[in-house]
């Protein structure tokens, strides 16, 4: 079995997590040959790899060029084609397999305009139609595709999992910050939540908490969110107890989940939601909001939830969490994992090329 693999998003945030862990897997099953297609900053890693192909492929997903220039004759010589994401280039005659991680722009249409949701609905549309076999991250997510396209194809679940970095890290890990701090790790996107968190930590200032706000991501990112947020963060008296981290790498990001208090994570949308489970199996406290796709992931894992949107309910339970260390047994460790999901997938493709 050869299987061609769209590797351009390997370095991207969130779909590129998911896609790392999960290749990392897919490629120790020595019995498949794989044929890469990817640029040499996001393969060079995988060059000596006996039983892959590479083809330098440096055309940026969902554009036009990719239609048209994407080396599909190589791709046709092999017994099938996965992408990461719902971009199927024109021309690829083989079976076709790619994971849609969530239909959010559908579910909440003023995320884009007009246009970027009519174009991506056309690639999503395309993408359904033309595959063999669907992934996808949650049984959550899986609903809302069958939803808008009632006719697709079988659609597998492939949870997201525990991180090579998380499993590998050193148990010696000097801490970051020296101080006590609340975390949120994720965008600026209003599905998110942050406006929600941050009016919950600016109503604690009342209650004399001295938690600091800690938030993964870049302020010039931030500014540019909705005036109530760009307005709340003027506030010096609110500002001097935020931390913007910028980009951090994986060993930070690490560091910095390790020894927070309470991670929050407030989204109002989500396919899977990663942080609270990372957070989780690193021992730190999580509190949730209940959306369907929290509840589905998380019931049995030891997090409280909050009503969602509930801004005076979130403070109250920032405010009189117990923040104790969280220990999960084995079962929960095992529950998500990349390397079940990647048999998934191996194992599907094999079934649908026989």
């Amino acid at each position: 079995m050869k299987i061609a693999i769209d590797c351009r998003m390997i370095n991207s945030s969130g779909i590129g997590v998911y896609f790392k862990n999960v290749l990392e897997y897919m490629l120790i099953n020595t019995s498949v040959n794989f044929l890469l297609l990817g640029s040499k900053e996001q393969l060079g890693n995988f060059q000596n790899r006996k039983n892959c192909k590479i083809i330098w492929v440096d055309i940026s997903p969902f554009s036009v060029k990719e239609l048209i220039y994407f080396p599909v004759e190589e791709i046709n010589k092999c017994d099938c084609f996965y992408s990461p994401n719902y971009n199927i280039p024109i021309g690829i005659k083989v079976p076709i397999a790619c994971t849609i991680h969530d239909v959010v722009f559908l579910d909440i249409p003023h995320l884009t305009s007009p246009i970027g949701r009519c174009i991506r609905y056309i690639y999503l549309k395309q993408a359904v139609l033309r595959s063999n076999l669907l992934f996808t991250v949650s049984q959550f997510s899986r609903g809302r595709i069958l939803h808008y396209f009632p006719a697709a194809p079988a659609i597998k679940i492939t949870y997201n999992g525990i991180a090579n970095k998380l499993l590998a890290m050193k148990e010696d890990i000097k801490r970051k910050y020296d101080f006590p701090y609340f975390l949120y790790v994720g965008n600026v996107k209003s599905h998110k939540g942050l406006r929600t968190l941050l009016e919950a930590y600016s109503l604690l200032g009342k209650y004399g908490e001295k938690k600091k706000l800690v938030i993964v991501g870049r302020y010039e990112n931030f500014k540019t969110s909705d005036s109530y947020v760009r307005n709340l963060l003027k506030k010096g008296t609110l500002n001097k107890n935020i931390i913007f981290t910028g980009y951090v790498d994986d060993e930070e990001l690490v560091n910095i989940m390790s020894f927070a208090s309470l991670l929050v994570q407030p989204s109002i949308y989500e396919g899977f939601g990663l942080p609270p489970l990372e957070s989780l199996f690193l021992g730190t406290p999580v509190l949730l909001s209940d959306i369907p796709v929290f509840q589905e992931i998380y019931k049995d894992f030891p997090v409280e939830f909050f009503s969602c949107n509930n801004i005076p309910e979130l403070c109250e339970k920032m405010r009189t969490h117990n923040y104790q260390r969280v220990s999960l047994s084995s079962s929960l460790k095992e529950r998500y994992t990349y390397k079940k999901s990647a048999e998934v997938i191996l194992n599907s493709i094999n079934r649908i090329i026989q």
